[in-house]
Order: C-alpha cells, then structure tokens, then sequence
C-alpha cells in the first residue's frame, strides 16, 4: 500500500482499468486511451430547465474531430455544484499503455484544444446554455478487441479481472460488478449471458 504495508488474500479481483496490465505476467489485450473531458457548472436556473435532459449519445461520422459523444444530464457533485459533463473520442487518438505515459497523462490535467472542442460541441447540441464555468479533466478509457469487458479468471481458484469498459460501461457498471463478483466467489460463470461475450474470443 501507500503506506508500506502488504497485504495477502486467496482470492483477488482486478477492477483496474488501464493499470491492468501493469499487474499481470501475462498482460491482456487493452488499449488504454487518453481522452479529455469537460464539466460545465450551471447555475440553478440552468440546472432546473435541463433537469429532464437524459444521457444523450451523438454519433456522426462526417465530424471532422468529434465523430461520437456523449452528454450526461445535470448533476450534483461532492463540492455541491451542479454540472453536465461530456466526454467524446477526438481525434487523433492517443495510445498511452505504459504507467509513466499513464501518469503523466493524469498530471497533464487533459488537452486543452480536445475541451475547446468539446465545449463548442456542448452549445451546439444544447442551444441557449448558460454557464458558470468550465473545467477539463483528463480521463483515460480502456479498449478490448471485441468491445466487450473482459470478465474472467486470469489464474482460476486466485486472480480474476473485470476491466475494458470501451469508454461505455459507466451505465451497466452495477451489473459488470455483479458478474465478477460471482465468478471470483463461484469459480463458474454465473449468468445466461454466454461467457464468450467477456473474454478474448470475443462474440
């Protein structure tokens, strides 16, 4: 630990992103992404007019920089502000798979062109936004070659993982969770969802 403490268990769980393979002797195939994204503080009035907005997933291909992102509906957050935050794949894509890529990244505090674009999407797909203030963030999401999380055991009876959301698994993380828990407990495949779908065979 941070501490200098160790600790042992007979079974473990990886839910640890684009770290991952960082953990194993034999890595996964992921492809950990650097992304930027953006949260903008509405104020109140804003925050009641768009508090029936749902998450919104725009897709389109003849964007130039901005081919797919999604817009999460006003929030509060832990400092009490109200934001909706929205995050997208600008191009270029930016491959950082090794931790010193990884941390320095994070430290960067993201891309400030990708959040400029970002924002400017943000008042096209919600005409008339009022906002307080923005801020960017660096975010990193973790790619599979099947586009499914892997939800497996990477020693059977020790180590199990569930890692590769795809930058889309926010929505069924309770469920993702569900899964490895009861895999790493059970040592069986706990659902009618076919096991194939997690792991890298793919569908």
């Amino acid at each position: 630990s941070d501490t200098g403490q160790s600790y042992q268990a007979r079974k473990v769980l990886l839910t640890t992103g684009a770290f991952t393979n960082m953990l194993l002797a034999q890595p996964l195939p992921l492809r950990p992404k650097a992304r930027t994204i953006v949260l903008a503080e509405l104020p109140p009035a804003e925050s009641e007019r768009l508090a029936e907005m749902p998450t919104l997933i725009y897709e389109n291909g003849s964007e130039p920089t901005l081919s797919h992102v999604y817009l999460l509906p006003p929030i509060e957050y832990p400092d009490g502000k109200t934001y909706l935050k929205l995050g997208g794949e600008n191009n270029p894509v930016e491959i950082i798979d090794t931790f010193e890529a990884q941390r320095d990244w994070f430290r960067s505090g993201g891309s400030a062109k990708d959040a400029a674009e970002l924002q400017e999407m943000l008042r096209r797909l919600v005409p008339n936004l009022r906002v307080i203030s923005f801020q960017m963030k660096p975010c990193v999401i973790t790619e599979t070659p099947h586009g499914y999380p892997f939800i497996k055991a990477i020693e059977p009876g020790q180590v199990y993982a569930a890692v590769g959301g795809c930058g889309a698994s926010a929505k069924s993380s309770n469920e993702i969770g569900r899964l490895a828990a009861r895999l790493a407990a059970d040592e069986a495949w706990p659902d009618d969802l076919a096991e194939s779908y997690f792991n890298t065979t793919g569908k």
